[in-house]
């Protein structure tokens, strides 16, 4: 009966120690997922940092576009002898 004792009691540390390692893996996964989502969330921050930048230079282009059009349409009108 010893020798059957010793293989359950072996048997039972090896799936102790499965347990432990799977413990481990499901630890370092979660670990990595929570890292990638924060860098998800860096990336995402940047990008709307970066959208509104792009925002505030197509608002200043559509003003200097507004600007020129105008200027041309006084240049045309008033002093269509220069062209």
């Amino acid at each position: 009966m010893d020798s059957k004792s010793d293989t359950e009691t072996h048997h039972l540390g090896s799936m102790e120690t499965d347990s432990g390692i799977i413990s481990v893996q499901l630890l370092e996964f979660k670990t990595s997922l929570l890292e990638a989502v924060e860098e998800l969330v860096n990336v995402y921050s940047q990008l709307k940092e970066a959208i509104v930048v792009l925002a505030e230079a197509v608002d200043m282009l559509s003003r200097y576009i507004s600007q020129c059009t105008k200027k041309l349409k006084y240049m045309l009108v008033l002093k269509p002898d220069i062209w």
